[in-house]
């Protein structure tokens, strides 16, 4: 327990020691703290384990974002502007306008939506993604399918389960009477009203109708301006030079390689500290707080990198910068809402 600081008397570098034992403390690898509550004052971080009464350790983070992105939350019945590093995770909903683009991080899958796209997430737990795409085009890219993972995306005219590694794009008209499927690498399952069928790499097919459903295999339509930038977009995880410090299945890691840079400090190993930050930066400072179940309040960073150093890993003072210091190369990796306590007060 940390005492209370009299900030008439102490430096403020013992402030940043006390925080720092109160972290030391709390964050412990792999601790199993009780679900947040309105009135708690301790942001906690879920088990690992998957039960009943634990939160996924999974979350989708938003990565991207241009134009005008609607964010409809779970439980909530009014529409907002989409903001970088939400997470989302089942119920909720996200479209992108004329001109709009967004992009989803899941781990080792990325999800992408063209303009006038209509995404719902029906399913994200520790071993279920699932989504419902009402209408626009989506592109999922699945880096690796993890043992044991189900990644899914129904659609009005059947649904789309992928079977492995590979780069796939799914479009389906405004009024949900027909759903194009690409398959640019990889393999996928179409099943949905009596039908069962395979799509290889380098196939696509024509979904029609729903009871039953037709497929019709049609010629692989030749690559669009978002078919390109999703491609740029996954080369960009894919050669992040972080991958040799931080799990693939963190979300955010590619943005370490372009707002900081990486240290080795004799008492940690190597550690992340940010480039052009604010003169006295430190952490938990310059963002807000958001109530997001099933977590509890969560830290939203305003800083466009701001996301799996506030959920992943700790922050560490280093002589006079704080910097981070990435938790160990896992399959899955645990998400936290938050990895901070509040100290002092009433």
């Amino acid at each position: 327990k940390c005492s209370t600081v009299d900030h008439e008397v102490k430096p403020r570098r013992a402030f940043f020691a006390c925080i720092l034992v109160c972290l030391a403390t709390l964050l412990v690898a792999e601790l199993s703290l009780a679900q947040n509550n309105p009135s708690s004052g301790l942001a906690t971080a879920p088990a690992p384990e998957s039960t009943a009464d634990n939160p996924p350790a999974r979350v989708a983070r938003i990565s991207y974002l241009r134009g005008n992105v609607s964010f409809l939350r779970a439980g909530v019945d009014q529409w907002s502007q989409a903001a970088l590093n939400f997470p989302v995770t089942a119920g909720d909903r996200i479209y992108t306008d004329k001109g709009a683009r967004a992009e989803l991080e899941i781990g080792p899958y990325s999800v992408r939506l063209a303009e006038s796209s209509d995404l719902r997430v029906t399913n994200l737990s520790n071993q279920v993604i699932q989504f419902g795409l009402g209408q626009g085009t989506l592109r999922v890219t699945v880096h690796k399918l993890l043992p044991g993972d189900t990644v899914e995306v129904d659609t009005p005219n059947g649904a789309l389960t992928f079977l492995e590694q590979g780069s796939y794009r799914v479009e389906t008209d405004a009024v949900g009477t027909s759903t194009v499927v690409v398959v640019n690498s990889g393999s996928l399952e179409i099943t949905g009203g009596g039908v069962t069928q395979t799509l290889q790499s380098g196939q696509a097919a024509k979904l029609t109708g729903q009871d039953p459903v037709e497929v019709e295999s049609i010629p692989v339509p030749s690559p669009d301006s978002f078919d390109k930038w999703c491609e740029e977009r996954d080369r960009r995880l894919s050669s992040s030079k972080s991958l040799q410090y931080v799990s693939p299945g963190i979300p955010g890691y590619a943005d370490l390689d372009e707002y900081g840079r990486w240290e080795v400090v004799a008492e940690y190993g190597p550690i992340w500290f940010p480039v052009g930050v604010a003169v006295g930066w430190v952490p938990y400072r310059f963002g807000r707080w958001v109530w997001v179940g099933p977590w509890g309040w969560t830290w939203v960073e305003d800083e466009p990198w701001g996301f799996c150093q506030f959920h992943y890993g700790r922050w560490v003072l280093v002589g006079a910068a704080w910097g981070w210091l990435p938790p160990p190369i896992v399959v899955l990796p645990v998400y936290a809402p938050a990895l901070v306590a509040f100290v002092g007060g009433p």
